[in-house]
């Protein structure tokens, strides 16, 4: 799997861990903002990743 592919899915997988957070905790949760901080950082990443990628092929 590609590395792209596989930030994909990371970050899918911590989405629907955040929704399931969100269901049983409410959106005030430290276990709800510290996931979102998590996701958060992994989106960052994804795209960091893809701005370089798209740099080195120029």
């Amino acid at each position: 799997m590609k590395e792209v592919e596989w930030h994909k899915e990371h970050i899918e997988l911590n989405r629907q861990e955040l929704r399931r957070l969100v269901q049983n905790h409410g959106m005030q949760h430290h276990k709800v903002l510290l996931q979102s901080r998590i996701l958060d950082e992994l989106i960052n990443n994804h795209y960091k990743m893809n701005a370089v990628s798209k740099c080195e092929t120029l």
